[in-house]
């Protein structure tokens, strides 16, 4: 069962991925993960403050994985960084884009649930399902996992 605060914090997320720019964003990070063979790409998802400190829209910070953190293909370890930076990040996210179609890996791993329970933060995983196209898997560390669809170009 959800609370109200999850509920909220899920919409706001779904928002938050269909905001000019963020599936541009997350589109290039993908073609960087894809071309690299090594390791997930991932980062945060956060609200941009408007000069009068209203919500001016959303962006995604990529965090790039250091060298030591590149332990295989199927994998994201997020930086000390990422974890410093993101305090007041709405989610912390990465990408499943080893393929075009990458249907059988969409929504969050026993791994990603693991991160979601330990560092207690709500979570996103954008799946590769089709040129252009990303699915979206909200998910919590109590082990929520909402589908939020899919965006694209």
């Amino acid at each position: 069962v959800m609370s109200w605060g999850d509920l909220l914090g899920a919409a706001v997320i779904d928002d938050a991925v269909r905001a000019p720019g963020v599936a541009g964003a997350l589109l290039q990070q993908a073609v960087l993960d894809r071309d690299d063979r090594k390791t997930e790409y991932g980062g945060v998802l956060e609200a941009v403050s408007a000069a009068d400190g209203r919500v001016g829209g959303y962006r995604v910070v990529l965090f790039p994985p250091r060298p030591r953190d590149r332990v295989h293909d199927e994998r994201f370890v997020a930086s000390r960084d990422m974890l410093d930076y993101s305090d007041r990040a709405l989610a912390h996210y990465h990408l499943q884009v080893q393929r075009d179609k990458n249907y059988k890996y969409a929504g969050p791993s026993g791994g990603d649930f693991r991160y979601a329970r330990l560092s207690g933060r709500n979570c996103v995983v954008f799946t590769s399902v089709g040129k252009d196209r990303l699915g979206v898997d909200y998910y919590q560390p109590d082990g929520v996992v909402i589908d939020l669809g899919e965006i694209g170009r």
